[in-house]
């Protein structure tokens, strides 16, 4: 989904949010470079009030005078007041990413926001044929991007029913492929060297050794996982739903919530999870971790998905030194 601004004239406020990670971050990056390329000055806020320069302004745009800007917020609720509370003057843009839902509880100046201007991602919850069918059209679209036309519908399945669902994983696959295909066809070939099956994973004792911070029984678990699969499983843990990133993103906001009250409904609510998931799993995890470890592990995993895309040589060993960095380290 593309939206169209004129940042001559910006809008006071653009909401985009959900539980679709992929689409959201792109979406904050295309509508970040679209802003910089009309000269404004791009910044980002964080939910803890530190400002830092996100994008440079264009040179070749000095000249102007008046100064406009593009704040991207990224938290739970969107406030009316941060562009004054950050002493941002002139034009400016609110970029609200919110984590969760998008309502009135999250948003409460959604009635101010233009209606095509509040976008919302979420991960597709139907039957198991309908998300392989969502899935081949994201697939579709994803080989698109690279250049890539025209593949074979029936391989689009195919892929889809071998790595899953999940669109994170789906878009690292098809960057596989298509470098595979060194500017080729995308054959049944090209994917059998280059697919990673995601199926066969049983991400229960990761949960559990992440849950209970064992890093014992993690290595052991990493160990087993390496050891009987047939192509690199990191992506999967990285991106995968179930692994390393999606369970220190759901308890990092389920820490969160839980420091401003929130109920367990409403936490189910936000990370999209069942109330008793949210219970059982999600927040006795998040009391365990606590907020500041859970920080450090996602920027760990963050750390790890961009060393491996960048060509990591040893993306494993990357990855279990994070996690059991934030497991040791309390502060």
């Amino acid at each position: 989904m593309s939206t169209t601004v004129d940042w001559e004239d910006p809008p006071p406020y653009i909401v985009v949010g959900g539980s679709e990670w992929l689409s959201i971050n792109r979406f904050k990056n295309d509508l970040s470079e679209s802003a910089k390329s009309a000269g404004m000055s791009v910044v980002a806020v964080d939910s803890v009030g530190d400002a830092e320069s996100l994008v440079s302004p264009n040179p070749l745009f000095q000249t102007v005078t008046d100064q406009r800007y593009l704040v991207v917020f990224r938290g739970y609720r969107a406030d009316s007041q941060l562009p004054s509370n950050f002493g941002f003057q002139g034009k400016h843009c609110v970029l609200y990413v919110l984590e969760g839902r998008i309502n009135k509880t999250s948003c409460p100046i959604l009635p101010q926001v233009d209606s095509s201007l509040v976008v919302k991602f979420n991960k597709f919850s139907g039957s198991y044929i309908k998300s392989v069918a969502y899935a081949v059209e994201f697939l579709e679209s994803e080989f698109s991007r690279h250049g890539v036309k025209d593949v074979n519908p029936v391989l689009l399945t195919s892929m889809a029913k071998t790595a899953g669902t999940d669109l994170g994983v789906l878009s690292f696959e098809v960057q596989k492929a298509v470098m595979a295909s060194n500017g080729g066809d995308i054959t049944v070939g090209v994917l059998r060297d280059t697919i990673k099956p995601t199926n066969h994973f049983d991400f229960t004792p990761l949960r559990d050794s992440l849950s209970q911070l064992n890093p014992t029984q993690f290595l052991k678990f990493m160990d087993r996982a390496y050891s009987r699969s047939v192509s690199d499983p990191t992506m999967v843990f990285l991106r995968g739903r179930g692994g390393v990133g999606d369970l220190a993103m759901a308890w990092l906001q389920t820490s969160i919530l839980l420091k401003q009250d929130a109920s367990p409904k409403y936490v189910a609510e936000v990370i999209g999870a069942p109330e008793w998931a949210v219970k059982r799993d999600h927040i006795p995890s998040a009391r365990r971790w606590g907020t500041v470890r859970l920080l450090r592990l996602v920027r760990g995993v963050a750390r790890s998905d961009s060393s491996f895309v960048s060509g990591c040589p040893n993306p494993r060993v990357a990855l279990e030194s994070e996690v059991v960095s934030a497991m040791e380290n309390p502060r």
